[in-house]
């Protein structure tokens, strides 16, 4: 495999890994459960790792493509390098929130909502991100006006 289909294996965990750790935050709210809190913050910080490599694989698997539009590319790696940012921040609030019940405390409220807005609107950032990159090779995607996601200029 080459750096574009690591590039394409590794921007995959966060998307859908982030997806699974918001059902699990959701569940852990609504159940009061600690162990789905737990669950969802090692889940958030798995994502947060394959972020990174996402975000490193990036400019490998760019330099390994001769024919790309370079105007989609730039949109791609502008959201990447957001998307990255916050995940490293959603990562290390995700890390608090684990290291505090190694000191047999519970995050507080505020904490836990905090983390539960953040993967609500990264969630959000990834899925943009994601469809910028799907634009990169796929000619449909770039013709298909999604109202959800604003243009990034032409």
């Amino acid at each position: 495999m080459g750096a574009v289909h690591w590039h394409l294996v590794v921007v995959h965990v966060p998307v859908v890994g982030l997806f699974f750790s918001f059902i699990l935050l959701v569940c852990a709210h609504i159940t009061k459960q600690e162990i789905l809190y737990k669950i969802s913050y090692s889940f958030i910080i798995i994502c947060a790792v394959f972020a990174v490599c996402a975000y490193i694989s990036g400019p490998l698997a760019y330099e390994a493509q001769t024919d790309l539009d370079k105007e989609y590319v730039d949109k791609h790696a502008m959201l990447g390098k957001i998307s990255f940012m916050a995940m490293i921040i959603l990562g290390i609030a995700s890390f608090s929130a684990i290291a505090q019940y190694f000191q047999e405390e519970k995050p507080s409220s505020l904490h836990r909502y905090v983390i539960l807005c953040m993967v609500v609107i990264i969630m959000y950032l990834l899925c943009w991100t994601a469809h910028t990159g799907g634009a990169i090779r796929h000619l449909p995607i770039r013709k298909t006006n999604v109202f959800i996601f604003p243009s990034l200029g032409s």
